[in-house]
């Protein structure tokens, strides 16, 4: 009689009682799935199917790693952080795996703790998580989910803080404005992440207040995604004045050239201050400017190069504010619903022969 073949299951290699001793008492090759193997013999389970290599193929070090539509257990991930510093690993991505919240919390507090050389981070496609015996979905919140559904959303939210990554996609979680005010204020500091994509979350206007203070203070992002948010004309207004070129008077050139003038001499002065060990004077901000021709301009957030604003709620109303930021900010691709606009703003902003057409996508 045949044996049935041993096959992987969650729940085995979840309750292991995985000690701290059989890291210690192991040393690292720096081949991945031969450290990765060798643990999960030290142990006596079976390895998680997302760590084996591809059968018949070539042993290669793995760049990214894929977790699809699987269960993640609380060992795989000390084992992958075991492993994290001396592997080729620069892409984790986590796809539909319905984390229990304790798993959940444990990946992301050893990605803010733990040393890794990870460039890239996708979390896509977890809208729910499994609390218990039940199955928490977080566009679904009742008031006996709520809380526990807030909370995994904003320890979501904190892997805008994991360090280094300058990629992260948290598309399609359905996360709502709380989380998404918490990301935006995490943003506000943070200096690494240059592409950000929060595709298909339930984003309403009550996080642009902390969406404009992003743009306006981070110094990093060049690309973001809010596409299949809930986003209306108002809410793009307030990027005319943080995007790009900003016109302003001869007067107020020479205020602004004035300000950073007295900006200098309180520097000069402040390395006296410091010498002599006394107080340093607070520095003011000073806005840069340029001159382009006869003209003055305040530089302003000149970094963003994309932004996607496709499947939200805008009319052809917002063709104004969205020409008006296309015309300040001249490196800046801008993509939204071709079905917003009429047609006459439509050829204006995707004819070859008009200013805006190799800066604009309009999808059908």
């Amino acid at each position: 009689m045949q044996k049935s073949k041993k096959i992987w299951t969650y729940q085995v290699s979840q309750e292991f009682d995985f000690k701290q001793e059989l890291f210690d008492n192991y040393k690292l090759k720096g081949r991945f799935y031969e450290d990765i193997n060798n643990f999960y013999e030290q142990i006596g389970i079976l390895c998680h199917p997302s760590l084996k290599p591809a059968s018949g193929k070539e042993y290669v070090e793995p760049n990214i790693l894929n977790f699809l539509n699987v269960l993640i257990d609380v060992n795989t991930i000390k084992i992958l952080f075991a492993l994290f510093p001396t592997n080729k690993v620069i892409d984790v991505k986590f796809n539909n795996n319905l984390f229990e919240y304790s798993n959940l919390e444990f990946l992301i507090n050893e990605l803010l703790n733990k040393p890794h050389n990870l460039f890239s981070i996708v979390y896509e496609w977890n809208s729910k998580i499994k609390h218990g015996e039940e199955i928490v979905a977080f566009d679904n919140l009742i008031p006996e989910t709520e809380s526990i559904g807030i909370k995994s959303q904003l320890m979501i939210a904190k892997l805008v803080n994991v360090p280094k990554i300058e990629a992260l996609c948290l598309r399609g979680n359905m996360l709502s404005d709380e989380a998404g005010i918490q990301i935006m204020n995490y943003l506000k500091t943070n200096s690494t992440i240059r592409i950000l994509n929060l595709y298909k979350n339930n984003f309403t206007s009550a996080i642009v207040p902390s969406f404009l203070s992003c743009i306006e203070n981070n110094k990093k992002l060049e690309e973001i995604n809010l596409g299949a948010n809930h986003f209306v004309d108002s809410d793009i207004i307030g990027l005319k004045d943080l995007l790009g070129k900003i016109y302003i008077t001869n007067e107020e050139a020479e205020n602004i050239q004035k300000k950073a003038r007295d900006r200098d001499m309180i520097i000069e002065k402040n390395k006296k201050l410091k010498n002599q060990k006394k107080p340093e004077e607070p520095l003011p901000i000073v806005e840069e400017i340029t001159q382009i021709g006869d003209a003055w301009y305040i530089v302003r957030n000149n970094r963003i190069k994309n932004l996607n604003l496709m499947l939200n709620n805008f009319s052809k109303d917002c063709y104004e504010t969205l020409t008006y930021i296309l015309d300040v900010s001249d490196e800046l691709f801008i993509t939204i619903d071709g079905k917003v606009f009429n047609l006459e703003q439509r050829e204006k902003l995707i004819d070859p022969r008009q200013k805006y057409s190799s800066r604009v996508y309009l999808t059908k």
